[in-house]
């Protein structure tokens, strides 16, 4: 890839980390031809690009990115140590018989005659009900390149998908899996991608009574390095965080970083955020922390606790910190990085502190939030051992950083930097480019005030329109001139998703109760003046609001994400009688929309226990719209389905405690 010397003019500072204790660069900048030029970016425009030479057309449904890894591994096998066991990556599925292979395989320290390379793997996760974009895909092909083929097979890139399909055996039923693979990975990621269940994962783990990923997140790769062990250590990444720059060199200096941090207070640096305007340069800042730690105890090795055998390397007999001139550790291979400080949540407001599993409540503990890591082979065979032996485990982001503690482990975060842009006016954070792309960077949340709590939550939403089968079907009505309205529209992710797509944003309606969300959206996609779809305030109950003078019978679309779920059962149906008014009285006109669901909804004649806000199956749903139809005189073809929701409990514990939100999803089309 090439760069720009230089920065943005006003490109900030960082306000966490260092550039420079990272040994990475931090005065050069990428355009997204000179990132993803080479991957298929804007391929298929012919015009010219100042600055930027366009490849040679790839056809890129003849690539098997799977089977040139390997042969990649083949050229170079002898970079790495000979006693691993033979390439497998046909494999679909995480099997329940791992390769003969004993568990743990401890790495010199110090080379002993030939000095081998290590070897990682690099896991993305993701569910089976991923959406792909251009930009997952440009980007999956990225890594494969920097990481794997560019450097003769270091790292190898997987592909781990979590199947919720209850109907397809994932052990017996190779067609099966086969023809899903296909159906839901690009053809030339096949080759490259394994698939697990939570099934899968209870055959594995039988002593555990929990398996999905909100709690359990790194069950699955504990399988993976079993049935994968001739790898060393294990990248688990997710595709919402991504490397602007090469992937390789960032990871490589994240590694090296680990690897030169002493262990004396290593743990006590690990719960910081390195923040330069307060701590000063990195090595004032590791002075701050040891100064700190004068006459208090340090972690010393592992922390000893009844139960657990400590797996890790143990200081010298009679060693203690103050004697130690900050040389035990430098050198040593970090078992754990993590991308964020590592704490201990006790008495915090962090979200599981407590969620343990067959261990003591006082046992020590430490966490780091997101569960993007690199953990070697020895940290996750002793999380492996200890669930399938004896059941024990911590919640997901607790999992590895206190099994590190506990072992003895070295557990290293790097500085990673981390930047801010305020803007005085409007206390709303700005990208210091102009070319934004609010589907490509869905995480960005920007310094909200009055909204700040509601609109933190929206900016995590995914774009919903995208999964929707008719999805095409919209596409094509909208750009022949038909009209949408995206009611309880948020900040208007989805009429921007429209526009890119290539809608006129004339075509497109918004409204919602408040007008702040909306304005947060244009502060946030920079977009006032190009943006041309009208945002209507309003009420949806008011039969006299500006929506119903100005779009009663008008539109032919309407989006309804997470709106009408918001509401009881009568209110519900009441809302939906004013949405049928709003569009055209013709057969084929829409109305879809997702919203919480639940498996096992409360009847809705049961007045005593009625929610204040009902969650559907697929059955009252369509029990709803046949009320609709019989007090409107319209009859509607309803057609809806349910997802999982990693998380979504959390969310509305607040309404409908002990109860497993999914996600329903509909389309109703008018007869």
């Amino acid at each position: 890839m090439s760069v720009y010397r230089g920065t943005q003019k006003g490109f900030p500072a960082s306000m966490f980390g260092s550039h420079k204790a990272l040994g990475l660069d931090q005065d050069v900048c990428v355009d997204r031809y000179a990132r993803y030029g080479p991957y298929g970016i804007d391929e298929n425009n012919a015009a010219d690009i100042p600055g930027f030479r366009r490849p040679g057309r790839v056809l890129w449904a003849n690539v098997n990115w799977g089977y040139l890894q390997s042969q990649c591994y083949e050229r170079n096998a002898k970079r790495y140590r000979p006693d691993r066991p033979n390439q497998h990556y046909g494999q679909h599925v995480l099997s329940l018989y791992p390769p003969t292979l004993g568990e743990h395989m401890n790495i010199p320290s110090k080379p002993v005659g030939l000095s081998y390379k290590t070897r990682s793997a690099v896991v993305l996760r993701a569910s089976e009900t991923m959406r792909w974009t251009p930009s997952h895909i440009q980007y999956l092909r990225s890594l494969i390149m920097e990481l794997s083929l560019h450097t003769g097979s270091e790292y190898q890139v997987f592909f781990m998908i979590d199947v919720h399909d209850k109907s397809i055996d994932l052990k017996n039923d190779e067609d099966a899996v086969r023809g899903l693979k296909q159906r839901i990975v690009p053809s030339e990621f096949c080759n490259m991608t394994v698939l697990f269940s939570e099934r899968l994962l209870a055959e594995w783990y039988p002593n555990m009574n929990e398996h999905r990923a909100i709690y359990q997140h790194l069950q699955a790769t504990q399988v993976f390095a079993q049935m994968y062990p001739e790898f060393d250590y294990y990248w688990q990444l997710e595709f919402d965080n991504r490397v602007i720059g090469h992937t390789y060199h960032f990871l490589e200096q994240a590694i090296s970083f680990a690897r030169n941090q002493p262990r004396k207070y290593l743990w006590e640096r690990n719960a910081y955020f390195y923040t330069p305007g307060v701590h000063g340069t990195y090595e004032e800042f590791s002075n701050m922390v040891a100064n700190s730690m004068n006459g208090k105890h340090s972690v010393w090795g592992p922390v000893k606790h009844e139960g657990i055998k400590p797996a890790g390397p143990k200081p010298l007999p009679g060693s203690q910190p103050e004697n130690d001139n900050f040389r035990w550790g430098v050198g040593e291979e970090a078992d754990l990085i993590t991308f964020l400080p590592i704490f201990d949540p006790s008495n915090t407001s962090w979200t599981f502190p407590n969620m343990t599993w067959n261990v003591s409540e006082t046992i020590p503990r430490r966490t780091s939030v997101i569960t993007q890591w690199r953990l070697s082979k020895n940290l996750l065979a002793e999380m492996h051992n200890a669930q399938r032996r004896r059941g024990k485990a911590f919640a997901s982001e607790m999992s590895a950083p206190s099994w590190a503690l506990l072992h003895g482990f070295k557990a290293v975060p790097p500085v990673l930097t981390a930047s801010t842009v305020a803007e005085a006016k409007t206390g709303v954070r700005s990208m210091p480019s102009d070319n934004y792309n609010p589907v490509q960077f869905p995480w960005y949340e920007p310094e909200l005030t009055e909204v700040e709590p509601e609109a933190r939550e929206l900016l995590e939403n995914e774009i919903k329109l995208l999964p929707y089968p008719v999805y095409p079907e919209i596409l094509g009505r909208l750009k022949s001139g038909q009209k949408l309205l995206d009611i309880g529209c948020a900040l208007g992710q989805e009429i921007r998703q429209l526009v890119l797509d290539g809608v006129a944003s004339e075509n497109l309606y918004a409204a919602d109760l408040r007008r702040d969300f909306y304005e947060v959206g244009y502060h946030l996609f920079k977009d006032r003046e190009t943006l041309k779809s009208e945002f209507i305030e309003a009420d949806i109950f008011d039969a006299n609001s500006a929506l119903v003078q100005k779009l009663t019978s008008k539109v032919d679309i309407v989006n309804a994400g997470y709106f009408f779920h918001l509401f009881d059962w009568d209110r519900q149906v009441a809302a939906v009688k004013h949405v049928v008014r709003l569009v055209r009285m013709q057969p084929g006109s829409l109305l879809v929309g997702r919203q919480a669901g639940r498996k096992d909804p409360i009847d809705p004649d049961d007045k005593k226990n009625a929610p204040q806000q009902y969650r559907h199956d697929i059955e009252t749903w369509k029990r709803l719209w046949r009320q609709v139809e019989k007090e409107t005189g319209t009859k509607w073809e309803v057609e809806a389905w349910m997802e999982p929701w990693e998380g979504a409990d959390l969310v509305f514990a607040k309404y409908h405690p002990s109860v497993e939100t999914c996600k329903l999803r509909f389309v109703s089309r008018r007869l």
